[in-house]
């Protein structure tokens, strides 16, 4: 895999950066195991708003004293290491660690990618971060089980995992921000001007469908690994295992992917992942079908990401400032994402599990298809307009 300047002084922010991103699935079951399904929906919608509130503020704080990528990146493993060490046991504040972590460290990341990254090389781009992605979710994931499993199901299990993830962010802190690519300071200029822009009301179709994808999967993944494996610690394993194979098949076909056949990827990765979601609610039934979900997910997630990471780059191609322009993308994320998880439980929360998981997939399901649908359309009308006579 030969990398060019820019990734190989990226791409160790973007490990650790993806290493503590696993957190957010351990940190559902976790809190799923211990107050059940409403208490997953509430920590979820608690992340998700630490998420928004984190890039926001930090670029918003732009206006008061400077802020670049690599003091954003620094904050951002600052505030995991210190939060997660007193999150056993309180599921907000986990939710602050957790959302606020991925807030201000993909805050600096979108400022330093949509800056340095253009078009033409956004493919291959994807395809190495994605890379580098997997393989240390892996190790992350791996570690986390084998912590799980020998520790068993004491009360200092949960607070040994969170310590061990505060000090991954603090090796990112140490080793990893200081070689980030200088940017200009960042800092919101007329955010609310862009909803006069077409562009921006036109991506907010595509917040919508990634929104529910993330929201209500976070929830419906917690509810459907404990009701299938009924610990934490199978859950790792099972992650694992599927994240490997995942791993496998995205080594063996890591030279498919350029911008000649985005569509192509992402049709048959959505056929997949709509597969993949349909698997999680079959599996409230069939509880080994839990599994083959996992698989089948962890096999085209890697994939699918790619093109939706070209998908959210390509939405942000319009006028403004590249500081507004992230700010609200974030703010119409976290509006669609508040939407989709706060409505499904208000129409589903009287229901059993087992609904609420089928119903859940089958949503997740759909939204993916219609991504793929809006995604095609508007790639087919960029080589159209690629292809016209200046």
């Amino acid at each position: 895999m030969q990398l060019s300047p820019l990734e190989r002084r990226l791409l160790p922010y973007i490990a650790v950066q993806a290493g503590l991103s696993t957190l957010v699935g351990f940190g559902a079951v976790l809190v799923h195991a211990e107050g059940g399904i409403e208490a997953t929906v509430v920590y979820t919608l608690l992340m998700l708003s630490a998420v928004m509130a984190g890039l926001v503020l930090v670029y918003a704080s732009g206006a008061l004293w400077r802020v670049d990528s690599r003091r954003m990146g620094m904050a951002a493993m600052l505030l995991a290491a210190s939060v997660l060490p007193f999150a056993h046991r309180h599921p907000g504040l986990l939710a602050l660690a957790v959302g606020g972590f991925i807030g201000v460290a993909w805050g600096a990341r979108h400022w330093i990618e949509l800056r340095l990254v253009e078009d033409v090389g956004r493919d291959t781009y994807a395809a190495h971060v994605t890379v580098t992605s997997v393989v240390v979710s892996l190790v992350v994931m791996a570690l986390s089980s084998l912590w799980l499993t020998w520790a068993g199901d004491g009360p200092q299990t949960a607070r040994g995992l969170y310590l061990g993830y505060a000090a991954l962010a603090s090796v990112g802190a140490l080793a990893t921000v200081h070689r980030l690519p200088d940017t200009p300071p960042v800092r919101l200029h007329q955010p609310w001007a862009l909803v006069r822009q077409a562009g921006w009301r036109a991506s907010m179709r595509l917040y919508g469908l990634s929104s529910v994808m993330f929201a209500v999967g976070t929830v419906m993944s917690a509810s459907g690994a404990m009701q299938a494996l009924g610990k934490a610690s199978h859950y790792g394993w099972v992650a694992t295992l599927a994240t490997l194979a995942g791993a496998a098949g995205l080594w063996a076909l890591r030279h498919r992917r350029h911008a000649g056949n985005r569509v192509r990827t992402m049709a048959l990765s959505t056929l997949g992942l709509a597969g993949a979601h349909l698997m999680l609610g079959a599996s409230a039934w069939l509880p080994a079908l839990y599994v083959l979900h996992l698989l089948m997910q962890a096999g085209i997630s890697p994939f699918w990401q790619a093109s939706e990471q070209v998908l959210h780059q390509r939405a942000m191609d319009f006028h403004g400032e590249l500081s507004d322009r992230i700010a609200m993308r974030e703010a119409g994320l976290w509006l669609f994402r508040m939407i989709s998880l706060g409505g499904f439980w208000l129409v589903m929360h009287d229901a059993s599990p087992v609904v609420i998981l089928a119903t859940g997939s089958c949503l997740m399901a759909l939204a993916t298809t219609l991504e793929f649908l809006l995604g095609r359309a508007w790639l087919h009308r960029q080589d159209v307009a690629e292809a016209r006579p200046a």
